[in-house]
C-alpha cells in the first residue's frame, strides 16, 4: 500500500510511501492510546480496554496504518452493529445482542478514527477510509454508520456520510451527529 502525500506535505514523514494498513497486533495498543489522547478532548477518549474490545469483536474491521519503523500513523475502530442507534461512549459491547459477525451484518459502525499528529495531511485518514470501506462492501455491508465529534462531520461528508436524527449521541458531546453511508 502506497500513501500519496499530499501538497501540504509534512516533512516529519519521510517514507510515507512505505506505510501499511494492517490488523492491529498487540504491540500498538501503546501508540493508540497516545494517539487518542491527543485527538480527543471533553471526555472523549475512551478507556483502552473499551477500544481493545472493538478488535476483539471484529478484528477484521479494525486497522492501523504503520510505517516500515513501526510506528503508528492512525488507527480505525469498527464493528458490525445492528441498531439504528450508536452505541455509547465507553460502552462495553462484548456481550451486546447488537454486535454480529461481520457476515451477518447488515450495518459497519466506525467507533474511531484518529491519525497521529506527524501523520496528518498526508492521506493516512483516507487510506484507513476506503480500507474500511472495501472490508465492507467485502462482507456484503451496505450501511456503515458513525458518531461524528469535535466538529468533524464536513470531513465524513466526503467520504458519502449523510447526517441523521439520532436521539442517542448524547454520550459523544454536544456538537455530535449520527452519520450514514449507504453503500
Amino acid at each position: 500500500m502506497s500513501i500519496k502525500p499530499s501538497q501540504n506535505h509534512n516533512p516529519a514523514i519521510e517514507l510515507v510511501e512505505d506505510a501499511q494498513i494492517v490488523e492491529i497486533p498487540e504491540q500498538a495498543w501503546p501508540q493508540i492510546e497516545q494517539i487518542q489522547d491527543v485527538a480527543y478532548r471533553d471526555g472523549l477518549a475512551e478507556d483502552i480496554d473499551i477500544l481493545k474490545i472493538k478488535a476483539d469483536v471484529s478484528p477484521e474491521t479494525c486497522f492501523v496504518c504503520m510505517d516500515e519503523e513501526q510506528q503508528v500513523l492512525g488507527y480505525v475502530l469498527a464493528h458490525p452493529w445492528e441498531s439504528d442507534q450508536p452505541p455509547c461512549i465507553n460502552q462495553d459491547i462484548s456481550d451486546s445482542e447488537e454486535v454480529v459477525s461481520p457476515e451477518d451484518a447488515s450495518t459497519l459502525y466506525i467507533h474511531d478514527l484518529a491519525i497521529s499528529p506527524k501523520a496528518r495531511g498526508v492521506g493516512v485518514a483516507q487510506a484507513l477510509i476506503e480500507n474500511l470501506l472495501d472490508q465492507a462492501q467485502a462482507f456484503n455491508i451496505d450501511t456503515v454508520s458513525l458518531v461524528a465529534v469535535q466538529g468533524m462531520a464536513g470531513f465524513w461528508s466526503k467520504y458519502g456520510f449523510k447526517s441523521m436524527k439520532s436521539n442517542s449521541t448524547d454520550s459523544y458531546g454536544d456538537d455530535a451527529q449520527f452519520m450514514v453511508n449507504q453503500l
